[in-house]
């Protein structure tokens, strides 16, 4: 129906690494080409779906499989 295939980027890195804008620029390019995008941040999914989760190795092994689970739904639709 979009004409584009669905396909998920997954960004990793240290805070500050510049994922984020690296993000940004990659959706204005791809928006350029007509291609429908959304950013999901992690800073967002945390404040949000994982309030909940702290930082400790479990909590953040949690928001990973629930960021990607989130991810496979957004590709899947």
């Amino acid at each position: 129906m979009k004409n584009q295939k669905a396909c998920c980027i997954w960004l990793t890195g240290l805070s500050g690494a510049g994922k984020s804008t690296i993000a940004e620029l990659l959706e204005v390019l791809l928006k350029r080409e007509g291609r429908h995008t959304y950013i999901l941040d992690g800073d967002n999914v945390r404040a949000n779906l994982n309030s909940d989760l702290g930082f400790s190795i479990g909590d953040r092994e949690e928001n990973i499989r629930r960021m990607a689970a989130v991810a496979h739904l957004m590709v899947d639709a």
